[in-house]
C-alpha cells in the first residue's frame, strides 16, 4: 500500500516537472522569435601600433632591352671648331717662331719689326706725346717701354724700319709727379735701367716743363716738353699680334 502511494507521488512529480520544462521551452522560444534593432556604433578605438616590416620581396627580372640611341652630330659645328683650333695653332706657331727671331714681319699687311725680345715694333706719323699714346693704343700697341732699355735693340729697330727721324717718343714720363718717371705699362723707372744722355733729365726748357721721354739718334734718353712733335715708336707683344 505504501509502495503504491510513493509510486503515485513520483508520477505526479514527473508530470509537473514535464509541464515546467514545457513552459520554460515555450518562454525561450517566445524571447528569440523577434530580433531587436541594431544599436548605434560605438566610438572608434585608438589606432594600434604599426605592424612589423614585412620581408623584402624577390628581385624582379630584367626588363626588355631598349632601342639603341641615334648619334646626331652637327657637322657644321664640328667643322667650325676644328677650323678655329687650326687657326689658333697656326697663330701660336707664328708667335713662337717670332718670339726669338729678328726681322721684319708682315702682320695684317703692315710691316712690324721683331726684335727677338718677344715684342714687335713699328712707327707712326709724328705727333705730340699724348696723341702718340692714343695712336699706339689704337693699333693694339703702346709707346715702347722695353726696347729703350737696350741700345742694341733700338739701333736694330732704326735700321730695320729705316727710321730717319732724329727724335723718337718712348713710353716714359713724369707727368704725375716731377722726377718720378713711370713707363706706360705702369712700372716705375729703376735707376739701373736708366740710360739718360749726359746732363739729362733737365726737367725744364726755359719756363716749359719737360715731362715726356724721347730717344736721341744715339739711343740715349732725353726729357722733352710733351707737346713736342716726334715719331712714336709703338711696341706690341708677339702674343697680341
Amino acid at each position: 500500500m505504501l509502495f503504491k502511494l510513493v509510486f503515485a507521488l513520483l508520477l505526479v512529480f514527473c508530470a509537473e516537472a514535464q509541464d515546467t520544462r514545457q513552459i520554460l521551452l515555450t518562454l525561450s522560444s517566445v524571447g528569440n522569435s523577434e530580433k531587436g534593432a541594431q544599436g548605434p556604433p560605438g566610438r572608434q578605438g585608438r589606432r594600434g601600433p604599426p605592424g612589423l616590416k614585412g620581408s623584402t620581396g624577390p628581385i624582379g627580372g630584367l626588363g626588355p632591352k631598349g632601342q639603341k640611341g641615334e648619334c646626331t652630330t652637327n657637322s657644321a659645328y664640328v667643322d667650325n671648331a676644328i677650323q678655329e683650333m687650326e687657326n689658333r695653332f697656326g697663330r701660336l706657331k707664328n708667335q713662337m717662331e717670332t718670339l726669338f727671331q729678328t726681322g721684319v714681319k708682315q702682320i695684317n699687311g703692315t710691316a712690324w719689326f721683331s726684335a727677338g725680345n718677344g715684342y714687335l715694333y713699328r712707327t707712326l706719323p709724328a705727333s705730340n706725346y699724348q696723341a702718340a699714346v692714343r695712336s699706339c693704343a689704337a693699333i693694339g700697341a703702346r709707346l715702347a717701354v722695353f726696347a729703350p732699355r737696350n741700345t742694341n735693340i733700338t739701333r736694330m729697330i732704326r735700321q730695320q724700319l729705316s727710321i730717319t727721324s732724329q727724335y723718337i717718343w718712348i713710353g716714359l714720363n713724369d707727368i704725375e709727379r716731377e722726377n718720378t718717371w713711370v713707363w706706360e705699362n705702369g712700372e716705375r723707372l729703376l735707376s739701373s735701367d736708366a740710360d739718360w744722355h749726359p746732363g739729362e733729365p733737365s726737367h725744364r726748357n726755359g719756363n716749359v716743363l719737360e715731362d715726356c721721354g724721347m730717344l736721341f739718334h744715339s739711343g740715349k734718353w732725353n726729357d722733352s716738353p710733351c707737346n713736342s712733335v716726334y715719331t712714336p715708336l709703338c711696341e706690341m707683344s708677339v702674343f697680341d699680334a
